[in-house]
């Protein structure tokens, strides 16, 4: 992305275009996102959601998706997964800690209880919490090791013809895309913002 495409879109630029807009949410980069996807994959948009990113550049004045807005797109799938691995990894943390405490106040009430017990009497709890651990870790390696391969694009002049240069995607290819890579995609109805 070049210096002026990313200064088009900073968080700022992005709530400028939103402002005075009743959307009913605020999560704008989804909103841009979603209205991307669904115009590469050949569905209307609501008007203000398609105007605004013409605006911004990621859809041209035809209302396709322009090289901008798949970048974003794609970009925008990447922080998403980053932002879910870090709070997998946050949580991860918490139940370490959670778990090393509950460990050792149980080995505690034990040893004061029956002062002969040894440190290992209470493995069974250690190999759950590890079998948790084991189970957010891997989740994380899914997280990281998914990769959304967008499919053939179209040019449309009289009808869609498969071509690189294309400025058309198929929603349906567009969606298969997605949940083949592990995405929840919300599906809305023709015209509105998914």
């Amino acid at each position: 992305m070049s210096n002026i495409d990313k200064q088009a879109l900073t968080d700022e630029a992005i709530s400028k275009a939103f402002a005075g807009t009743n959307f009913g949410r605020d999560d704008f980069k989804n909103i841009l996102a979603e209205t991307v996807i669904d115009a590469a994959a050949g569905w209307r948009c609501g008007y203000t959601a398609t105007t605004i990113c013409t605006q911004l550049g990621l859809l041209t004045p035809k209302g396709c998706a322009s090289a901008l807005g798949l970048r974003f797109i794609s970009e925008h799938v990447q922080r998403e997964t980053k932002r879910l691995k870090d709070e997998l990894e946050a949580k991860d943390r918490r139940l370490e800690e959670e778990i090393g405490r509950a460990n050792r106040e149980h080995h505690r009430g034990f040893m004061m209880a029956c002062g002969h017990l040894k440190e290992h009497s209470n493995v069974h709890y250690a190999d759950a919490a590890e079998m948790e651990i084991a189970a957010h870790r891997k989740r994380i390696n899914e997280l990281e090791a998914r990769e959304v391969k967008l499919p053939e694009r179209y040019e449309v002049d009289m009808c869609p013809t498969p071509s690189p240069d294309g400025e058309w995607y198929s929603r349906e290819d567009v969606l298969s895309a997605l949940v083949s890579a592990g995405l929840k995609v919300a599906a809305a109805g023709k015209g509105e913002v998914s």
